[in-house]
């Protein structure tokens, strides 16, 4: 690692807390099979991924990057940064879409026996969209993520991306 990164990553987390692990299990790599659509009633596209976890901000906080597979054409890509707050007892989480300049502010919880929704609002030109995105089916080397999103304030949700994930290292 390069001497001047090293004060944003971290070894692992800064305590034993439990809490700090609901991301902390995908530190490492993965390769994702994304499938997308950009509407409702648009067809699914597939693409190739890898999606990158590592520890940052002296193991408070987990950040990742999610970028298409090596020759592929451009599509979005970003980063998300995840920091526990004990107060709430929820993860803060903010994504920032390099690609088209999409930003989302959501709350991660915990989700049934083996899941994570976050929920939140993607910043948009026109205003807030909710949305949700959970982690579900979640082993030490698999995992499955879904979006959705309610471009009518909640009141009906559509399903815009799906992701089944594979652990590289």
């Amino acid at each position: 690692m390069n001497a001047t990164m090293s004060p944003l990553f971290a070894e692992g987390p800064a305590s034993d807390d439990p809490a700090l692990m609901m991301y902390g299990r995908f530190v490492g790599e993965w390769a994702v099979r994304n499938r997308d659509r950009p509407a409702p009633d648009a067809p699914w596209r597939e693409s190739t991924r890898r999606w990158v976890f590592a520890w940052v901000l002296g193991g408070r906080g987990v950040q990742d990057i999610l970028v298409p597979d090596a020759g592929e054409e451009p599509v979005a890509s970003g980063t998300t940064v995840r920091v526990y707050d004990p107060a709430i007892g929820a993860w803060r989480v903010e994504w920032f879409g390099t690609l088209h300049g999409d930003y989302v502010s959501l709350l991660g919880r915990p989700l049934g026996a083996d899941g994570i929704r976050q929920e939140g609002v993607a910043r948009v030109a026109d205003g807030d969209v909710p949305i949700r995105w959970d982690f579900s089916a979640i082993t030490e080397h698999s995992f499955a993520w879904d979006g959705w999103s309610s471009p009518d304030g909640g009141a009906s949700w559509w399903h815009e991306q799906h992701m089944d994930c594979t652990r590289v290292a």
